[in-house]
């Protein structure tokens, strides 16, 4: 096309505040990886949780959570020497007052063992208690007062999930334990019997039984499980049957490492599941290492973090999606914090990609780069085409009413340049 255009006429200033539009030509837009933003809306110190004397002791440190877009659900793990007793708080208006209540379900609590999951649906909170080995207490149902519905004796190390059923038939409280093959199942409502580790819904692979915790897809009922650190899909095909499985994420085996956790998505007409890549119980793992997702056809999704930064850790989190908010509950062990998080697929905006992330300019030389920026769709009539190239947005308020000038000299690509009056680009 012609050459650039190197310089902006002086004019008039009216306003003191405008908008900048500079159309990058001969610059392609690339390709979208896929990507989830995760931005914080609130955070809840759990702190308080840890003192033995406090009546909503839950143990050393949380490691499990529920979450229903308004209230929380905590449970907690013993990584102390010798046993304590404690058990689960409810968070009420997490995002507002979040008030901490006193524990229930409490528990004698061996050393270094703990609750392994959460889950909560239709007025049900069921949880899953590992002591070592069977306990009388190993899967509960709570109501959400806290109040117990009833008790099944099992190792409950293996998470806990509220299974939706297939087809409107067996739904109830999803589990299954160490050394089993299969997806047991009690009434929500009774804790009776279902299905149980010998007749229960197979979720045997190649890879081993060593299961840490469970999600479903509420739309179709497909299982998402952790093995070890291995993450298993399985394709539901009936309320006791599923049909094809695969194993999207299969790194060296961890089996032994406790807290793998999953929670599967949906995120409008999208799907993301979210775990933890957790290969040792070491400190100082790098959170964003650590925290992983993926779509719904198992392909990795870049997360974005957008006001939060989470301290190193030792890998262990936990997670609970709530799909009317569209929210995540976020919860981190080792700091004992639990952070609230709404889910949008797509990155973040750039600084710069859009009008209201305009660039604030300086008199004087602003560099700037173009890099991962789109094409904004703005687009005014003038000289030049620019449909389907790069642009990039400033804003500048002057400091009086008078006469500026505006240039892109120096460019080494060919640019257009806009000016836009006002602070809403219209």
């Amino acid at each position: 096309m012609g050459s650039a255009l190197r310089e902006l006429p002086s004019f008039s200033s009216i306003s003191r505040h405008m908008r900048l539009l500079t159309a990058l030509l001969f610059l392609s837009p690339a390709a979208l990886a896929q990507d989830v933003t995760l931005t914080l809306q609130g955070t809840v110190d759990l702190n308080g949780t840890s003192d033995a004397t406090a009546a909503e002791y839950i143990g050393s440190n949380p490691s499990a959570v529920a979450w229903d877009g308004t209230d929380a659900y905590v449970a907690g793990f013993n990584n102390t020497g010798s046993a304590v007793n404690a058990g689960i708080v409810k968070v009420t208006d997490a995002l507002g007052t979040a008030s901490i209540g006193a524990a229930f379900g409490q528990r004698s609590i061996p050393a270094f063992r703990g609750f392994s999951g959460l889950d909560l649906a239709g007025g049900t909170l069921a949880s899953a208690f590992d002591a070592g080995t069977s306990d009388p207490r190993g899967i509960e149902a709570f109501d959400t007062a806290g109040n117990l519905l009833w008790s099944k004796a099992a190792r409950g190390g293996s998470g806990v999930g509220i299974d939706p059923g297939f087809g409107g038939v067996d739904s109830g409280v999803g589990w299954t334990t160490f050394g089993s093959g299969r997806r047991s199942l009690q009434d929500a409502a009774t804790g009776a019997d279902i299905y149980t580790g010998s007749d229960g819904l197979v979720i045997f692979t190649a890879a081993s039984t060593f299961w840490r915790d469970m999600d479903f897809d509420d739309a179709t009922g497909d299982l998402w499980l952790r093995e070890g650190n291995n993450v298993i899909h399985w394709v539901r095909t009936g309320g006791n049957s599923a049909g094809s499985s695969s194993i999207p994420f299969d790194p060296t085996d961890s089996d032994f490492v406790a807290i793998q956790n999953i929670a599967y998505c949906a995120v409008g007409t999208d799907s993301v599941v979210f775990y933890n890549d957790r290969a040792s119980t070491s400190g100082g793992q790098v959170a964003t290492d650590v925290l992983q997702a993926m779509d719904g056809a198992g392909n990795p999704v870049t997360i974005h973090l957008s006001g939060l930064t989470l301290a190193d850790g030792n890998g262990a989190y936990d997670f609970a999606y709530d799909a009317a908010s569209q929210t995540l509950a976020l919860l981190d062990f080792a700091s004992r914090d639990l952070h609230i998080l709404s889910v949008s697929m797509g990155a973040p905006a750039a600084p710069g990609d859009a009008c209201a992330d305009a660039i604030p300019v300086v008199a004087g030389a602003n560099a700037f780069d173009t890099t991962g920026l789109s094409d904004s769709g703005y687009h005014d009539g003038t000289c030049v085409s620019r449909d389907g190239f790069t642009d990039i947005w400033f804003v500048y308020t002057a400091a009086a009413s008078g006469d500026h000038t505006f240039d892109t000299c120096g460019s080494d690509f060919d640019t257009v340049l806009r000016v836009l009056d006002g602070a809403d680009c219209a």
